[in-house]
């Protein structure tokens, strides 16, 4: 099977288009240190389209794509585990964010730690790449490609990844853990 089939390559693109949106978002500043306010503007506009971006795609690999990796990868807990501390370690600067007043040293602390957080994430996921194309049979990588690419309007229907496989309880907790996943997705990745 080819290493660049087309769910690694959407996977790439993604990743490229989440470097762009970083570099974006951390603007050099003046010699003097400062950002002047078209710069603050323009930051705060990329912050947006990154988390625009960024938030729902991660929310949508982590209900797709990685119960397919946590299958079909011999190591695919210890993956998916892995994947799962990183992304929650870019989340929270990402939260304060939010709340920090975009002058002050703390929120360039809180950018640079995001920043490195991503990147991070993206190189774990970018060494995985090979793995997917190579492991992944054919067929589960096209229902991945599907799934990460179709307007998804309605409420999840597939297991939650983060609970057991086979529980009766698993299968009784399912609609709600997914109604909290598209109701904090959507507070999330709301303007702002």
């Amino acid at each position: 099977m080819d290493d660049e089939t087309p769910l690694v390559a959407l996977l790439r693109t993604w990743q490229s288009q989440t470097r762009e949106l970083l570099t974006d978002a951390r603007p050099q500043p003046h010699p003097e240190g400062v950002l002047s306010a078209d710069d603050l503007a323009a930051r705060a506009a990329a912050l947006r389209r990154l988390r625009w971006t960024l938030l729902p795609r991660e929310s949508r690999k982590r209900r797709i794509l990685w119960p397919i990796l946590r299958e079909h990868l011999e190591d695919g807990d210890d993956v998916i585990n892995e994947l799962r501390e990183r992304k929650l370690a870019f989340e929270r600067p990402l939260v304060t964010l939010r709340w920090v007043d975009e002058r002050s040293r703390l929120f360039d602390e809180e950018l640079n730690s995001f920043a490195g957080q991503v990147l991070e994430y993206l190189r774990f996921e970018q060494a995985l790449l090979p793995r997917v194309a190579t492991q992944l049979p054919t067929a589960k990588q096209d229902d991945a490609m599907r799934g990460l690419t179709a307007i998804d309007r309605r409420p999840v229907v597939q297991p939650h990844p983060e609970l057991p496989k086979t529980s009766w309880v698993a299968r009784a907790v399912e609609p709600v853990a997914a109604v909290l996943d598209r109701l904090r997705d959507r507070l999330s990745t709301a303007p702002g």
